[in-house]
């Protein structure tokens, strides 16, 4: 009976692991629409939009509103440059026409759209004005824990700990900030999404949200079909 058990026991843990791996997995995994291949031939203009950036926890101590504004207009802009260099790269053989950012802003603000608003705008109003059939809409969620300061205090704090032979401190991290994006490739013509990823990073003293960013712009590009 005990023999039963324990094969019981290690059936079970399997199972268990097997399923923990399995969400794992389908967590990173990306939606395709099943009319990709029939909707999109490889030969269609794309433009990749400015990020809507949504902010949560404790802003930054001493930064004033304006401030925060201004630094969440600059990484829209920056993440969308990031986004398009790795998309670029993924595409380089390919028969898209990947649309510079430079121009796409440009062409959007002479239309009158606000380029640091995008979520305002319908995909539709986007694609018309930007010249091209299919869009990249790109969200992340920035969740603030603490300053670099903060951080590198903690970083260290835990290093001498385990120098000396302790135990890390429960429970505590140096990480800065959590980051939650989401990259979706949508038809111009009715904002239809063909394709998306979500993906998430920490980012802390010494590995700054710049970095995060690249490094999940390069793994949510891996998955996008080449084609």
């Amino acid at each position: 009976m005990k023999v039963l058990d324990s094969f019981t026991i290690v059936v079970r843990s399997l199972i268990f692991l097997t399923l923990v791996l399995s969400i794992a997995s389908c967590a990173n995994r990306p939606y395709i629409s099943g009319h990709y291949d029939e909707s999109v031939t490889g030969t269609e203009t794309v433009a990749i939009l400015p990020y809507q950036v949504i902010f949560q926890g404790t802003p930054p101590k001493n930064m004033k509103e304006e401030e925060m504004l201004e630094q969440d207009n600059k990484e829209k802009i920056a993440f969308q440059q990031s986004l398009y260099r790795y998309v670029g790269n993924r595409w380089r053989k390919s028969n898209f026409r990947l649309q510079d950012p430079s121009q796409t802003n440009n062409r959007l603000e002479q239309a009158g759209i606000d380029i640091y608003k995008i979520e305002d705008y319908t995909i539709e109003e986007i694609a018309a004005a930007a010249g091209v059939d299919l869009v990249f809409r790109a969200t992340v969620v920035k969740h603030r824990y603490r300053g670099d300061l903060a951080s590198m205090g903690l970083d260290v704090a835990q290093r001498t700990i385990q120098s000396m032979g302790g135990s890390p401190l429960p429970h505590i991290s140096p990480r800065t900030n959590d980051v939650k994006i989401t990259v979706s490739m949508l038809e111009g013509s009715d904002g239809i999404s063909l394709w998306s990823n979500t993906r998430e990073g920490a980012a802390s003293w010494n590995r700054p949200v710049s970095r995060v960013m690249d490094d999940i712009h390069k793994a949510t590009v891996r998955r996008l079909p080449r084609k």
